[in-house]
C-alpha cells in the first residue's frame, strides 16, 4: 500500500519534485520498494519522535481529547473529525510542522 501511494503522490503535479518526510519503518525501506524519480524520501534518525511532524499533529489533536470519556469509538472518532476540521487549518499545519531545519533541507534539494 505505501508503494501504491508514493505512485499515486507521484502522478499528482508529476514536473513537481517531491520530499517527504518518514520514519525507520520496514516497509518504508524494502530492498524492492519503488519511489519515483520525482520523489525523495528523508528519512529521520531512529527513536526520534519529536522530529516527526505528524507525531506533532498526534499531540496537538490529543491536547483536545485527553482525559474525556467516549461511549464508543464511534463517538470518539466523531470527537476527532469534529476537532481536526475546527482547530487543524492549513495555517495551523505549517505552524506546528514546518521546523527551520526541515526548510532548510528542502531549500538546500531545490537548488541542486
Amino acid at each position: 500500500m505505501f508503494e501504491y501511494f508514493l505512485g499515486e503522490l507521484s502522478k499528482q503535479k508529476p514536473e513537481e519534485f517531491k520530499m517527504i518526510i518518514l520514519d525507520n519503518g520496514a516497509f518504508r525501506k524494502a530492498k524492492r520498494l519503488r519511489v519515483s524519480e520525482n520523489i525523495a524520501p528523508i528519512f529521520l534518525p531512529p527513536y526520534s519522535p519529536e522530529l516527526n511532524p505528524s507525531e506533532l499533529i498526534w499531540k496537538y489533536i490529543k491536547s483536545f481529547i485527553i482525559n474525556k470519556t467516549y461511549e464508543s469509538l464511534e463517538k470518539l472518532s466523531k470527537e476527532m473529525e469534529g476537532t481536526i476540521q475546527e482547530k487543524l487549518p492549513i495555517e495551523r499545519i505549517i505552524s506546528i510542522t514546518s521546523f527551520q531545519f526541515y526548510l532548510n533541507i528542502f531549500k538546500t534539494i531545490s537548488e541542486l
